[in-house]
This record gives C-alpha cells, structure tokens and sequence, in this order.
C-alpha cells in the first residue's frame, strides 16, 4: 500500500495532525522511516487503525469556476496583446536605430575620403610649387 506523511495521513483519515502525532507518540500507530528520513505510515495502518480511509491523502486540486477561467483567459489575452505592442515599439525604435547608425557610417566614410583628398592634395609637389613661402615683394613664378 501507499506510504503517506503525517499530513497525508492526517488528510486521508480526515482527522487533525497532532491526532496522527499523538497516536504514533503512544505506539497506537507504527511508522517506518522513507529513504528522505521522514515518518511515512502505510494506508493500511492507517485503515486498520481508523477503519476506511476518506480520500488518498494526496492534497485537493483547488476548483476553479468557468468564470474564473474565462477572467484568466481573457487576462493573458490583454498581456499577450500589451508584448505584441511592446515588441512592435521595440522593433521600430531598433530599425530607427539601424538607420541612424546607417547615416553615421555614411558621415564617417565621407569625412575620411574627404580629409584623405585634403591630405592628397597638400602632398602633391605642384601645390607647393605653385606659391612660395615668402609673401613679400617677389612672387613665385
């Protein structure tokens, strides 16, 4: 047979707790030990000392009315629908992201090919030739 703990017992037999206590305390009801360490009683010392048992001991399912369903359901239809927004917010804000980062990358990439046209044109020799260093009276050729 099943071997209960003290409140599975107690639930079985619908008596209190402390009764199922007291009775093992005064050896009216033998226990044995489960390999956790607990004190189990077996359901058939449980009939024999109480006579037929009123439930398996296992704790009830709580009952839930249609009602009660029907608000749950309709509760995690308004979260799903509140995400679906929330993920459709998150998704624009990410691609304007996208884009600013786009227009970044273009900003970057036409500053450095214009600061290497800077650096190319000051390198070349005919700029420098072109004009001399000194700015008073002669002038370059």
């Amino acid at each position: 047979m099943a071997k209960l703990n003290k409140a599975e017992a107690a639930r079985a037999t619908g008596k209190h707790r402390q009764t199922i206590k007291n009775w093992i305390k005064e050896g009216r009801l033998s226990v044995e030990i489960s390999p956790e360490g607990w004190e189990v009683v077996d359901s058939a010392e449980l009939q024999r000392a109480f006579g037929p048992l009123k439930s398996d001991g296992a704790p009830r399912p709580k009952k839930t009315s249609n009602r009660q369903l029907l608000d749950e359901i309709t509760s995690l239809k308004n979260r799903i629908e509140v995400m679906s927004v929330e993920i459709s917010s998150s998704k624009r804000e990410h691609n304007l992201k996208d884009e600013i980062v786009s227009a970044k990358d273009k900003h970057i990439n036409e500053l450095q090919e214009e600061k290497r046209l800077l650096l190319a044109e000051r390198l070349t020799p005919q700029a420098a030739a072109k004009k001399g260093w000194w700015i008073f009276g002669k002038q370059a050729a």
